[in-house]
């Protein structure tokens, strides 16, 4: 039975692999470096050559390289970037993980330790997508011809025709592009979240009442929505002005959330599954993401190795005066339809031009509502 060899052109990309690792290592110190591949006899290809191994070994790399392919990602840390924009701006960010994959190279981006206004709004680095904040997510390298894309672009055509004389070169100039790039938060690349926002005071309604995307429609949650709706609105907790047009409630969204969620609670009308999970920061409510793996908590682990351990998040204080923690509120689509039935109640039954004698229409709502619900 003749021997299980890898071909000529699985040779060249090992060499050339190993020519890239060479420039990692030279660029970053050991400590802040993670070369990862599918199996360590993949590595050992790359960094001693195919033709050091025994034959037995020989044969067990052949089959790992048939069943996974010649890949490695290259892992690096950092423990703070600073950020410029194009306005000269700067904002750091902390522990910080690279991932960088080849033969074709691709870019990456973790981080493990988070602000609690960078939590609040799912913010990892501008040119990262929001939330998923314990795993890699992709980075934004922008179109057409960039700096980067030119040498990432160069690198592909240079591993495509194993011009292996000129991979460590391409490489070098590849890490100084992507080094430069990984502190620039360019507007003319559409940064998914400003790092301005993240630096500006918190917005006094941090949560839009907008409908959720798991509205329950099922009719024994309706009637219950009905139920409370009548209970809470016989309490007369709410305030409203008029505007000129319209009448609107007297309340932040923060207000209005805070005291239809204490109502839920006491009412017993609704289910535990009617409520869900935000972050209460500075005694306003955040969002976290409509997913469970977007949730985030302190000490969770992250979704990779860096040096064969699983990093774990950390939350750092914004402000040493400043609380933070999880509460439970009513869901965001059942406040939504209360809201807006409240809100086009008052109008559509009482379209009146100034707030004289509020109160004393009050009972008529209600009996109103008895009628509509």
């Amino acid at each position: 039975m003749a021997k299980l060899e890898i071909t000529e052109e699985e040779k060249l990309t090992l060499k050339e692999l190993n020519a890239i690792i060479k420039a990692f290592k030279e660029f970053y110190p050991e400590d802040r470096m993670d070369i990862q591949a599918a199996n360590s006899l993949i590595l050992k290809a790359i960094e001693d050559g195919y033709d050091s191994f025994p034959d037995n070994e020989k044969e067990d790399l052949y089959a790992v390289i048939l069943d996974r392919g010649i890949e490695v990602q290259i892992i690096v840390h950092y423990d703070s970037i600073e950020l410029t924009n194009d306005n000269g701006n700067k904002y750091t960010i902390y522990d910080v993980y690279v991932r960088h994959k080849f033969p074709y190279p691709s870019l990456s981006l973790a981080r493990a330790s988070f602000t609690k206004k960078e939590i609040a709004k799912g913010y990892i680095h501008s040119h990262v997508p929001k939330g998923r904040f314990t795993d890699f997510r992709d980075f934004c390298l922008g179109t057409g011809d960039t700096p980067v894309n030119i040498i990432r672009a160069n690198i592909n055509k240079a591993l495509r025709e194993h011009n292996t004389d000129n991979i460590g070169l391409l490489t070098n100039i590849y890490i100084v592009q992507v080094e430069r790039t990984l502190r620039i938060e360019s507007n003319e690349g559409v940064p998914y979240i400003s790092f301005t926002d993240i630096t500006s005071d918190y917005n006094q309604s941090p949560i839009e009442v907008n409908p959720s995307y798991y509205f329950e429609h099922s009719n024994s949650v309706l009637n219950r929505i009905k139920k409370f709706i009548i209970y809470y609105s016989n309490l007369r907790l709410d305030d409203f002005y008029y505007d000129g047009k319209n009448w609107q409630l007297k309340a932040s969204d923060a207000e209005f959330i805070t005291r239809v969620t204490k109502v839920a609670k006491k009412s017993k009308l609704i289910l535990s599954s009617m409520y869900e999970e935000v972050y209460c920061i500075g005694g306003l409510y955040y969002c976290k993401k409509n997913q469970k793996n977007y949730y985030l908590n302190e000490n969770a682990y992250m979704y990779f190795k860096f040096k064969g351990e699983y990093p774990t998040v950390k939350i750092l204080a914004d402000h040493s005066n400043e609380e933070y923690y999880n509460v439970k509120i009513l869901k965001l689509c059942y406040i939504n339809l209360i809201y807006n039935y409240l809100i086009n109640l008052i109008n559509s039954v009482y379209a009146i031009q100034s707030e004289d004698n509020f109160r004393s229409r009050a009972h008529k709502i209600k009996t109103h509502l008895l009628k509509t619900l």
